[in-house]
């Protein structure tokens, strides 16, 4: 879907479940971890079954959903995501519709760390609290072993913070560059096509 504007062409990039899923897992996130540092489990439990779910939707969306949420649209290699990081330094970088390569980077950053954290909770849950789906896999798990999974969980909601706050740096950075407001496309899912700078699919280079 596209729309015609003096400024240029504004075509439809995100669509509803990537806005959605971006803007509630922004929330759930924060939940979760204000629920984790106050003590109320149960109400972290039922977020970290929302984290898990929405996490799940979003992993399936990447490889049936639209164009621009597809992960093999922004699967970008190491030459051109490297090259990216320079022009972006110079201050001249390349325009990409959807995920630029830092960008794109990023979201593969924070999916893999949100299903550490998912996965872990999930088993915290079943050997701390005997309940949830992974109750089965209690007798495979060790003390010392919990212990380890509870490491890993917090040590995973560290590095989300660190990344989150990484990308919004990126987000701030890219609009000025570009002069585009990002935040605002995630909420609309439109950006202004630049005829200077095509999409391209991801790239393995």
């Amino acid at each position: 879907m596209q729309e015609q504007s003096e400024a240029g062409q504004w075509v439809v990039v995100w669509d509803p479940l990537v806005r959605g899923f971006h803007w509630s897992m922004v929330l759930l996130f924060g939940v979760a971890c204000y629920t984790a540092e106050w003590g109320q489990n149960e109400t972290h439990f039922l977020v970290g079954y929302g984290i898990s779910i929405l996490l799940l939707i979003r992993i399936v969306w990447g490889f049936v959903g639209s164009t621009y949420a597809r992960f093999r649209h922004f699967f970008y290699g190491p030459t051109l995501t490297w090259g990216y990081a320079r022009s972006l330094l110079k201050g001249h970088p390349r325009h990409f519709l959807g995920h630029n390569p830092l960008g794109a980077a990023m979201v593969f950053v924070l999916l893999a760390l949100l299903l550490v954290l998912a996965v872990s909770g999930l088993l915290l849950m079943a050997t701390l609290e005997f309940e949830g789906p992974l109750l089965p896999l209690v007798p495979v798990f060790s003390d010392q072993q919990v212990y380890w999974l509870l490491s890993v969980h917090r040590l995973s909601e560290k590095l989300i913070l660190v990344c989150v706050a990484l990308h919004v740096l990126g987000v701030i950075s890219a609009s000025r560059q570009h002069r585009e407001n990002l935040v605002k496309a995630m909420v609309t899912g439109k950006k202004l096509s630049q005829t200077s700078s095509q999409p391209q699919q991801g790239s393995t280079q």
